[in-house]
């Protein structure tokens, strides 16, 4: 169970032990778990997963790039892209939680955007933000 459905399950007990009393809260922390489960995504929180893509430039790859996110659920929250003589760069930076908390995976994605890296001979890296992290903090 992720830090924000805790977070939610504790509002909603604390709420119901206010109002009904503290001989309420089993009851509440059994409606906290289900309303948790009954709504997916509620309580997702963000994952950010960085997306780089190059190679030769040509049409579509934005497209490409940005249909195979929306297919696996994901969120662009920032892009940008440039163009050195024939040289194709971008770098795209999306949000997972939703997905992820569907069932999907990064590695789910990080199939998706083989097919588009093999389609359009681009290569396409998908690193997850921790990894960025701990990357840059050796």
């Amino acid at each position: 169970m992720s830090q924000s459905q805790r977070s939610l399950e504790e509002q909603i007990v604390e709420g119901v032990r206010r109002r009904l009393g503290r001989a309420a809260a089993e009851v509440a922390r059994a409606v906290a778990r289900e309303v948790s489960e009954a709504i997916p995504g509620l309580t997702s929180t963000p994952e950010r997963v960085v997306i780089t893509a190059s190679g030769r430039n040509r049409r579509g790859i934005v497209l490409a790039v940005a249909q195979a996110i929306h297919d696996f659920g994901g969120d662009i929250r920032d892009i940008s892209q440039t163009i050195v003589d024939d040289f194709f760069t971008m770098l795209v930076v999306i949000d997972i939680g939703n997905a992820v908390s569907r069932g999907s995976s990064l590695e789910t994605l990080r199939g998706r955007l083989a097919i588009v890296s093999k389609e359009l001979g681009v290569h396409i890296v998908a690193m997850h933000d921790d990894m960025l992290e701990a990357m840059h903090s050796v």
